[in-house]
């Protein structure tokens, strides 16, 4: 059960960190292309791209935060 949790950890953080990147990545495309070269369908495709990963990133999330409530806490924290 402990090793589950941690590998579920493990497996949620790594394609969270991939996802964060992912989304940076094309965060950053949009703020620095050239806007004179852009035309209106490729704005609009990249700009679909960003919702779509940023939404991906978002499920992430919610996934860990969900294993997350799912793990006991010793009684030793609430004394912290």
């Amino acid at each position: 059960m402990k090793t589950d949790i941690i590998e579920s950890f493990s497996e949620i953080s790594a394609r969270l960190r991939a996802q964060q990147r992912m989304v940076r990545k094309i965060e950053n495309i949009m703020r620095f292309q050239d806007w004179r070269l852009v035309n209106m369908h490729q704005l609009r495709i990249r700009s679909e791209r960003l919702k779509s990963e940023q939404l991906k990133l978002a499920l992430i999330k919610e996934e860990m935060y969900a294993l997350a409530e799912t793990v006991i806490l010793p009684a030793w924290v609430n004394e912290i």
